[in-house]
């Protein structure tokens, strides 16, 4: 009996000897340095991930503020998935964000800032040279034109309407704020600086005015856009401090090239148009080829070049157009003989729609590029 004790207790001495000795090693072990984020080097402000690999050893945790500094990491870190979106603010006029695409391709979402001030949206553009930041691009939606919104604006009854807003300044920028939204940690986006998260946050405030002036501003805006991998969401809220007259005004667009968007399905109906090919447009000085004016609340967009390449636009309510009081509603511009441009239309010129002091609108509307 003495003897079947001994060993029993030799056998559990030895288990936890061998236990106590799997653990120490478990502490040591190093994890596969191809998962850990390395900064190259780091400023006073930068803040250094704590990075651990997951158990498939395929992806990684993000437990403390997504910033860090990297100079050739970025399109690595992109492509393998440990992160969703690349932030980089590459000149004191523009900021990209980048993005990997079902076909392994990646999406650059680029914003400007308009020599009035406020930051626009820009375009999508594909990255032809796997670099990040891209020298060399091809531009398959947007331009210099307005995505957000844009209104026709009059003091009095028969004024004649200016354009308010979008890629028609009257304007006027009052700030500008970055987020990781998955943190709700504010980010200063330095010059040259490259940010890596999953979701982000801009919030952009400003005045809409009349002859670009202080003294004449009739609304105060907030836009608020959550950018994640190729779709930007956008709400806006308008608080008009003045009365206001408005013509056909428009609360959502996309400018589009032909190659990449020369088709439109509307989305409610399933009605299907197409303008005339690159280089080619029925719409003159005189005449405008609008397309379609329908009831919608999203349409899909897309061309002969890259036909895999869809581009989803819509918008939340019915109210943000007015409920389709307006003679042309959804509709497609012929615009020239390079593009194309979708509007979401509000009011008829001839109305005169006085918007009063003290009325406030709440509008969101979204673009997303699928692959079919």
């Amino acid at each position: 009996m003495r003897k079947l004790l001994s060993t029993a207790l030799t056998v559990n001495f030895i288990l936890v000897l061998t236990l106590i000795l799997m653990i120490t090693l478990k502490k040591e072990e190093v994890p596969n340095k191809d998962h850990i984020y390395t900064p190259l080097h780091k400023s006073d402000s930068a803040t250094q991930f704590h990075t651990t690999p997951s158990s498939d050893g395929s992806k990684i945790d993000f437990s403390s503020p997504a910033k860090i500094l990297f100079t050739d990491d970025a399109v690595t870190n992109l492509k393998n998935n440990y992160t969703q979106l690349v932030v980089i603010k590459e000149d004191d006029n523009y900021f990209c964000i980048y993005s990997k695409l079902p076909n392994d391709k990646i999406l650059m979402t680029k914003f400007t800032q308009k020599h009035w001030g406020t930051w626009n949206i820009h375009s999508w553009n594909i990255v032809n040279d796997n670099n990040i930041p891209a020298k060399k691009y091809y531009r398959v939606v947007g331009g210099g034109s307005d995505w957000e919104y844009v209104f026709r604006v009059a003091k009095n009854v028969n004024d004649r309407y200016v354009f308010s807003g979008g890629n028609h300044e009257n304007e006027i920028l009052k700030s500008l704020r970055f987020f990781d939204n998955d943190k709700n940690l504010e980010l200063p986006l330095t010059t040259g600086e490259i940010y890596y998260l999953s979701n982000l946050k801009i919030v952009e405030e400003t005045y809409l005015t009349i002859n670009n002036s202080p003294s004449e501003k009739y609304a105060h805006v907030i836009r608020t856009y959550y950018i994640s991998p190729s779709k930007i969401n956008l709400h806006t809220t308008f608080n008009f401090i003045k009365d206001i007259y408005m013509g056909m005004s428009y609360v959502c667009m996309l400018p589009v090239n032909k190659s990449y968007g020369q088709h439109i399905k509307f989305l409610d109906s399933g009605n299907i148009y197409s303008t005339p090919k690159s280089g080619n447009t029925l719409s003159t000085p005189e005449f405008n080829n609008f397309i379609g004016k329908e009831k919608t609340m999203s349409v899909k967009i897309w061309g002969d070049l890259e036909p895999s390449y869809n581009f989803i636009v819509g918008i939340e309510t019915e109210e943000m157009i007015d409920y389709f009081k307006n003679d042309h509603k959804v509709f497609f511009w012929d615009l020239n003989t390079n593009g194309n441009k979708l509007y979401f239309s509000k009011y008829n010129n001839e109305d005169y729609h006085l918007v009063k002091e003290g009325t406030t609108w709440h509008k969101s509307s979204y673009w997303s590029l699928v692959l079919d």
